[in-house]
């Protein structure tokens, strides 16, 4: 992974930046604005969601992620792949196929994450019966874990303390190969196949945990055109991926974790302000029927993640068609009981706490602070209201903040200085 001070996977670049203002009021924790006409990231807002980088319409954001390199600072290498990988090739319907191509340009092997959501969904029910609050939310995706913290603090005990799959995963191939080459676990490469940049930044900054187990990240964008030349020449003899069944195919869609339940009542919401809606509804305590509910950032899960190449329902349509033809079931030493005990012990569950994210406090002298939310009141009272996002800010609140706290003291609104002309 690049190694830099700055934590988060999701970039501006200025250059390519017109100053258009669609990240501006698409970005769901407000954290972009506009100075001096380029956009700027406010990093203890950003939650590596890529809903910036989905809509810029000139590309001015992108993620950092790492190159097919990073396997050379390891003896051995493993690219670990989501089944969303699966549905990126028009013409190619063979999972095994496809991770052999990982191998054929360079990986020594190569998973998908089948084994992590496995293991997830044998426990799933049986952990979420046991949380006194209701409902209980997904940990799966990250940008939403995030966004939890940054925004809904308050819910921060309802969410499920399993690790997401994709680490789990990661976690048990590991130590397997580990267990089978004789080589340390620090010489071993776990290497993502990503089709999130919130995940990017999950490896380089983990909730929940003290590290993880993966060691870096390619985005599927990146390596797509390398694999679509290697796979007419790969060459399999068996076409089974281990752990892959229809279910644990479905894992990274929408509603992949809603189906190890059947008469409790879930939920599976995807979307990045679909999901605030549905918070917002769970802080009002308005959705505490439910037993829990899976959130996801991008439409349609992880098919929709903003490093992916496929359109989300034509990649939704391949995985649906190759799930039809795997089996409903594998033998696994993973069963619920040894399962539980991995949950019991630690090695599949979040160990440390998440803590709320601070990212607006308006001075640390209580009286002061009194007096900006008093000014920042009267500035939004005499603002037209229209959160219109022209003065560099995404909301008429968020513009008064801005001025007040002197994060941009000298950004005025456009809009009141037309407004005298228009009324005459």
């Amino acid at each position: 992974m690049i190694k830099t001070d700055y934590s988060h996977s999701v970039i501006l670049e200025p250059s390519k930046c017109v100053g258009c203002t669609y990240c501006i009021r698409n970005c769901p924790t407000e954290a972009i604005r506009l100075i001096n006409g380029k956009a700027s990231i406010i990093a203890k807002k950003c939650i590596d969601c890529g809903e910036c980088i989905r809509t810029c319409p000139n590309h001015a954001k992108s993620a950092v992620t790492d190159s097919l390199d990073i396997i050379k600072n390891f003896k051995y290498s493993v690219a670990l792949a989501l089944p969303v990988l699966y549905g990126q090739f028009k013409n190619y319907n063979s999972p095994a196929m496809i991770l052999s191509a990982l191998k054929s340009i360079g990986f020594d092997d190569a998973y998908d994450t089948s084994i992590g959501s496995e293991i997830t969904g044998s426990i799933l029910k049986t952990i979420v019966k046991g949380y006194n609050v209701k409902p209980v939310i997904s940990s799966t995706c990250p940008a939403i874990l995030r966004l939890i913290q940054v925004r809904f603090p308050e819910l921060i005990g309802n969410i499920l303390d399993i690790e997401t799959p994709v680490e789990i995963s990661a976690r048990v191939i590991k130590n397997a190969i580990a267990k089978k080459t004789g080589l340390d676990i620090s010489d071993i490469g776990i290497i993502l196949i990503t089709p999130c940049t919130a995940r990017v930044t999950s490896i380089r900054k983990p909730i929940g945990i003290d590290f993880s187990y993966i060691d870096g990240a390619i985005s599927i964008k990146d390596i797509f055109g390398s694999m679509l030349k290697a796979l007419p020449n790969v060459k399999i003899s068996n076409d089974e991926v281990y752990g892959l069944t229809r279910r644990n195919m479905l894992c990274t869609t929408s509603g992949g974790q809603v189906i190890h339940f059947e008469n409790e009542n879930t939920m599976a919401v995807d979307g990045i302000h679909n999901a605030i809606s549905i918070l917002e509804k769970i802080e009002m305590d308005q959705l505490d029927e439910m037993d829990f509910i899976e959130i996801a950032a991008c439409p349609k899960g992880c098919l929709g993640g903003p490093l992916v190449v496929e359109n989300k329902f034509i990649a939704l349509n391949k995985i649906n068609r190759i799930a039809r033809n795997l089996p409903e079931n594998f033998e696994t030493e993973y069963d619920t009981e040894k399962c539980l005990e991995m949950y019991k012990e630690g090695f599949i569950r979040l160990t440390n706490k998440i803590k709320p994210m601070e990212v607006t406090k308006l001075d640390p002298d209580l009286n002061i602070s009194i007096k900006k939310m008093d000014a920042i009141r009267n500035l939004v009272s005499s603002l037209p209201g229209i959160d219109c996002g022209i003065c560099g800010s995404p909301t008429c609140q968020s513009f008064a903040e801005d001025v007040i706290t002197g994060a941009r003291p000298n950004a005025v609104c456009p809009v009141m200085n037309i407004l005298p002309s228009i009324k005459k």
